[in-house]
């Protein structure tokens, strides 16, 4: 046996060798791209991660504007008709404001009830307030504001530090 392996020529070691461990030359010799899509990938990966985060921040800033909107909404119309039932209809406004917003911090939230009657103005930024002051017929504001905090990353694109949400809604007083 060891004179037959002699007896072999190079090439013919050559040959053999690649039939078999072909799958070496094939990858290695010849430019195989199997692993591209994995180099690919990791090169897409963080602007992909980076842009699904940034969606998700301005989802959740979203939708707690809209609880705000929703709720102070509820709290105005609370207000508007507690005129002759309620000793304090700004207290009461602020409770269904807080109930309507569950996951909003009620402590960083910040209150402003305006009623105008005969060209004169009441105004508090308060939560309590006499039902003296609403006359039927006059429209009232009340305006709420939280802060939000559209820190993405690390940086913060609102030079003040963080963004307000603001909402307000008119009714008049039945």
């Amino acid at each position: 046996m060891v004179e037959m392996m002699r007896d072999k020529t190079f090439l013919e070691i050559q040959a053999e060798t690649r039939i078999k461990f072909g799958w070496v030359f094939e990858r290695f010799c010849q430019g195989e791209d199997a692993g591209q899509s994995l180099i690919e990938f990791a090169f897409c990966l963080p602007l992909i991660l980076l842009v699904v985060t940034g969606i998700m921040t301005f989802g959740i800033a979203m939708n707690q504007y809209m609880q705000l909107t929703e709720a102070v909404s509820a709290g105005a119309r609370q207000f508007a008709v507690s005129r002759g039932s309620q000793t304090d209809p700004c207290a009461a406004a602020v409770t269904t404001i807080a109930a309507a917003a569950p996951t909003l911090v009620k402590a960083n939230l910040g209150y402003s009830m305006q009623v105008y009657s005969n060209s004169t103005s009441y105004s508090t930024y308060t939560t309590s307030c006499s039902s003296a002051v609403l006359y039927q017929g006059t429209p009232l504001v009340v305006t709420v504001t939280y802060p939000c905090n559209m820190v993405w990353y690390g940086v913060n694109k609102f030079k003040t530090g963080a963004c307000t949400l603001t909402a307000r809604t008119t009714e008049v007083v039945q």
